[in-house]
């Protein structure tokens, strides 16, 4: 994006926890601008803005959606006497 003065960048989309901001490499605090867009203050100059989405809820799900996977493969190739179609030999009487 090329700015001819310093300015601010308004996005007519929400400031939702999770958003984060580089403009040319570097880490940008967003800025909230009516009452609650994003906003991102720029000097004058050519610039790469990038936005990412990450919040802390898509992070947590997916570690809790990792250790129940291993969770279920460990419970799934427990011990031989627990699998199915194992038997244990049949004790005699006597």
């Amino acid at each position: 994006m090329d700015t001819p003065n310093d300015g601010v960048l308004v996005l007519s989309e929400l400031d939702y926890p999770g958003w984060r901001a580089t403009v040319d490499g570097k880490n940008q605090t967003i800025w909230r601008a009516d009452a609650g867009l994003r906003a991102l203050p720029l000097r004058a100059g050519d610039h790469q803005i990038i936005f990412t989405y990450r919040p802390l809820s898509v992070t947590i799900g997916g570690i809790l959606s990792a250790v129940c996977a291993l969770a279920l493969l460990l419970i799934g190739v427990g011990p031989a006497p627990l699998r199915r179609g194992s038997r244990r030999p049949a004790v005699e009487e006597r």
